[in-house]
This record gives C-alpha cells, structure tokens and sequence, in this order.
C-alpha cells in the first residue's frame, strides 16, 4: 500500500533515517562510549562507590542549519527555513564553536544539544546491605537532587559542556494541587543598557520524558512533571538560553510560557 501523502510530505517525520549515536570508527580497535558526566556538583561519593545519579531518558537534536539538506521553493509555504533563530545559536557559538565552514571542527554545523534527566535511576531492588557494597553502589535511597541538564555534544559525540536547565518563575506554575507562586529577586539584574534583564528567581525542576522539538525558529521541550502537574499530563515550554560573560552557559524555561 502507497505510504499516505501526509506522511510524505511532512518534513518534520520524515527528517533523516536514524542512525547509533556514536563517533564514526575509523578503525577496528574503536569502541563505542557513553556519555559521561561528572554529578559531583551536586552528589558527594567516595572512591569506592558508584554515584547514585546517572542520566536517563535523552533526547538529542543536531544544531545545523539545515540538516534535512532542504531547498528553498519560491512562493511556497513549504519553503525551508533556519530550525534555529540566530539568537539562540549565538550564545552556543560564543562558547563553544563557530559558524565556519562545515569542515571545522568547532563549527556549529556538526554539533549536537541534548537534555537528559539525572535523579532516581539506581536499580537496588531486593539487594542487600553486603551486596550494595561488593558492587559498589552508593547506599543512598533516594537521589540527592533530581534536574535536567542541557548539555553541548561536538561531532564525536564528546560532551564540551552543560548547564542545569532551571524554572523561571515570572508566573504561578503547577495546579491547585501543588504550585509554585510567583518569586522576584530581592535585586533584580540589570543589563549593559541599564535596563532590568531579570528581576525573577530561578529554580531546579525536573523534566521527565523531556523530548526537543523545533517551532518558528525557537527550541522547545515537551516534557512532564508529576508533582506539580500529573502524570498523566504533558507541558511544553520555549527554552531560553544565554551566556553569561561570554564563558557561563545558562538555559531556563518561564512559567509564563507555559502550555
């Protein structure tokens, strides 16, 4: 049976055949890898126990430009566009590439961004005291912090860096159940032009089964968040993403912005 027209005419499921996210080999001797992250910032173990934290549930996006290799048609609504506004790409490029040519090791054209959850994924069912130990699992019950962490991937897939993904709280966010009301900074942050950047607190959620979409140039996260809105209920939320300095990367989501 003919694959339906809708099916193949959206781009955005057609997009590239999947393939392991992993470096190209070059040779026999190369082994596939993990991403690996240091949770030391917010877990304290010693040298002989596994963190209790570790990643789970990925969704990673390219960053280039026009990954589908598309051709602009004129006087079409179907006309290939940027997935990315400049001004979200920016800030990435300050820090950690370019916008050269697609041979540079460093252009942005051949970088990845994911977001990944760390929080309560030890699987210690039904073992005991002494065998926690001879596997060097950390003795912890619950994970001491649960977020979501952006992070930048080059073209070997080799983390060159990551913030936190926080809530700004320029709103209520949750339900009746259970919310988070609006916080303003008791001093608000001003701007080179002297006018205020901003003047809300920032704070760690958790995103479950978070998953990055594209929509008019803006990067998006559909995501969960029991606690605050069922587990049966998705939200979605634009992400916002600055550097600080020129070297500090920073990412939020507005409670405002979200649907």
């Amino acid at each position: 049976k003919p694959t339906e027209k809708f099916l193949v005419d959206a781009k955005y499921i057609r997009g590239q055949y999947p393939f392991i996210l992993n470096p190209r080999f070059t040779n026999d001797d190369d082994q596939p890898k993990k991403l690996c992250f240091d949770t030391s910032e917010w877990e304290q173990t010693d040298a002989n126990t596994w963190p209790f934290t570790d990643g789970q549930n990925p969704s990673v996006i390219s960053l280039a430009s026009n990954v589908y290799d598309l051709e602009a048609e004129e006087d079409s609504s179907s006309s290939w566009k940027k997935r990315l506004d400049d001004q979200f790409v920016d800030p990435i490029v300050q820090i950690y590439g370019d916008t050269t040519s697609e041979s540079s090791s460093k252009s942005i054209e051949n970088y990845y961004l994911g977001l990944l959850l760390f929080g309560d994924s030890q699987c210690r069912w039904n073992l005991s005291k002494d065998e926690l130990e001879e596997k060097h699992f950390s003795l912890l019950e619950s994970p001491p912090n649960k977020r979501s962490m952006l992070v930048i991937l080059n073209e070997t897939l080799d983390v060159i860096g990551s913030t936190v993904l926080k809530l700004e709280h320029d709103a209520k966010w949750g339900t009746k159940r259970k919310r988070f009301d609006v916080k303003k900074k008791e001093i608000p942050e001003f701007g080179q032009d002297g006018i205020i950047s901003n003047e809300f607190e920032r704070s760690i959620v958790e995103l479950d089964d978070a998953r990055l979409f594209f929509h008019n140039g803006q990067l998006n996260v559909l995501y969960r968040n029991g606690p605050y809105y069922g587990y049966d209920k998705q939200v979605q939320n634009p992400i916002h993403i600055k550097s600080t300095n020129g070297n500090t990367l920073e990412a939020y989501i507005k409670a405002s912005e979200t649907f």
